[in-house]
């Protein structure tokens, strides 16, 4: 089985777009955290129902330290 990693990195620009990264592939942009993390939770299930890969999500915080998210199982 294989594993995805979805990354929200953080961004500290009061107009800057929140991206969710598949690995390195950048696969949607977003206006606020919260469509960013609505968004890798719908991928991580759709991953997770079509093919049964094992799927994760990692947010990172303003001082750039990666956290695992609740995938929302």
């Amino acid at each position: 089985m294989s594993q995805t990693t979805l990354y929200l990195p953080y961004t500290d620009s009061p107009r800057g777009l929140w991206n969710v990264l598949r690995n390195s592939e950048m696969v949607g942009r977003f206006d606020t955290p919260d469509e960013a993390m609505r968004h890798a939770r719908n991928l991580v299930r759709s991953l997770r129902a079509q093919s049964g890969q094992s799927a994760e999500i990692k947010v990172e915080d303003e001082r750039g330290t990666w956290r695992l998210a609740d995938a929302g199982d």
